[in-house]
């Protein structure tokens, strides 16, 4: 998760985490990003696209494009370039 994906989940803008896992706000974005967290937690590679999809804000503004690459992990945890470590379960 990088700085701008933080930022989004802080302001409640479109990105929730929820059990530990990123979900979407919309409950129609939700089985999207279900699926490619899954594809992701799956994935060996990092930095190996999984795919991209909008993400509707609450708001009504333009939606957010996000991107799905798979993190590396330690322990149960989800590595963040800003040092910071968020508890997270793959897929």
């Amino acid at each position: 998760m990088n700085r701008t994906a933080e930022r989004i989940l802080q302001r409640g803008d479109g990105l929730m985490i929820r059990n530990g896992k990123l979900g979407a706000l919309q409950a129609i974005d939700g089985p999207r990003l279900e699926a490619f967290n899954i594809a992701a937690a799956a994935e060996q590679k990092t930095g190996a696209e999984i795919g991209r999809m909008r993400i509707r804000r609450h708001d009504g503004r333009p939606p957010y494009i996000l991107t799905v690459v798979p993190a590396r992990h330690r322990a149960g945890r989800l590595w963040t370039p800003s040092g910071h470590d968020r508890t997270c379960r793959p897929g």
